[in-house]
């Protein structure tokens, strides 16, 4: 891939459960799915099937939990970069992007999604909160909130499962972003 960009970023489940670095075989090949599934997708809407695009695993313990390093490998000079768009920072925490999007909708349906000189807003009958025309677009996807809702909500559901972080470094404390 020439000009390619790499990124990582750290998957970890975490409680009681995961004190002894174990998941569900079922459970962690769920999640290992829908995160590539949601970065597929991802790209695919945002950078119309941008193909110079890449994404592995590498499972490296995390003291008292269940985590992955996922890496993403990008060529960003034709692209943009669907992390971000995600919600997903890397270098720094984010409340913004996909995930700070439906954390706002809290379930409620929406309305519509305008687009009027440049400014998308997502709109249900609770309000209305401006975003990006890319994080519209994957907002709007039923197989993209499908994604993330099996990563995220579904595995929350189980027994000894209390949080969900996605971290910049596998050690990092300080840029935890919990969901």
């Amino acid at each position: 891939m020439p000009d390619q960009t790499k990124q990582t970023f750290c998957v970890v489940y975490d409680g009681e459960a995961h004190e002894h670095h174990e998941m569900p075989i079922h459970a962690l090949g769920s999640s290992l799915t829908n995160l590539g599934d949601l970065l597929v997708y991802a790209n695919e809407v945002v950078n119309e099937n941008n193909h110079e695009f890449e994404v592995k695993v590498n499972a490296h313990f995390i003291e008292g939990s269940f985590g992955y390093v996922v890496e993403v490998t990008q060529n960003l000079e034709h692209a943009v970069n669907i992390l971000p768009v995600i919600g997903v920072a890397v270098g720094g925490t984010v409340t913004g992007g996909v995930l700070g999007v439906l954390n706002w909708l809290k379930g409620n349906k929406i309305q519509k999604i305008t687009n009027k000189n440049g400014v998308t807003k997502i709109i249900t009958k609770n309000g209305e909160k401006e975003c990006s025309s890319a994080e519209a677009k994957l907002v709007a996807n039923k197989k993209i909130r499908n994604s993330i809702n099996n990563l995220i909500r579904k595995p929350l559901q189980h027994e000894g499962t209390s949080t969900f972080k996605i971290k910049n470094k596998r050690d990092d404390k300080s840029s935890i972003i919990i969901i």
